[in-house]
């Protein structure tokens, strides 16, 4: 039977046949054996992991290597790869911290060494400063 004939018999291209062909002349009939690719989706998170997933993000980013006490999505996903062999995006991440009630939130950006009384002055200076000058000589 020739080659294309048992492609189209089976449905497949003629190269998937070939290939068929070099699998069984290497290996016998298990090279014919279907095998896992390996590929596809990874694995998720069952339910049950969450309430460790929980326990592991309340001990802080930092105590898991990370600069800063802060989660990021892109931080959970590698927490969830490091901890549980479990490979998401962050999306997927903030999907598994919906799913525990934690919201996402951003830090307000604000100087550490922040004081209220220079802030004020600076404020009058600039108000002083953002009047017109006709304004300016009426004092």
């Amino acid at each position: 039977m020739a080659v294309s004939d048992v492609a189209e018999v089976e449905g497949v291209t003629e190269r998937a046949v070939y290939n068929w062909k070099r699998k069984y002349e290497q290996e016998g009939t298990e090279g014919l054996d279907a095998k896992p690719s390996g590929g596809g989706r990874q694995p998720e998170l069952p339910d049950e992991k969450l309430p460790e997933l929980e326990e592991l993000l309340l001990e802080g980013a930092e105590a898991h290597g990370f600069e800063g006490d802060l989660w990021t999505l892109p931080r959970v996903a590698r927490l969830l790869e490091e901890e549980f062999d479990v490979d998401v995006t962050p999306r997927t991440a903030g999907n598994y911290l919906d799913k525990l009630d934690w919201s996402n939130q951003r830090p307000q950006r604000r100087a550490v060494k922040r004081d209220p009384d220079e802030i004020a002055q600076w404020r009058e200076e600039w108000e002083y400063r953002q009047k017109k000058p006709s304004d300016a000589t009426k004092r």
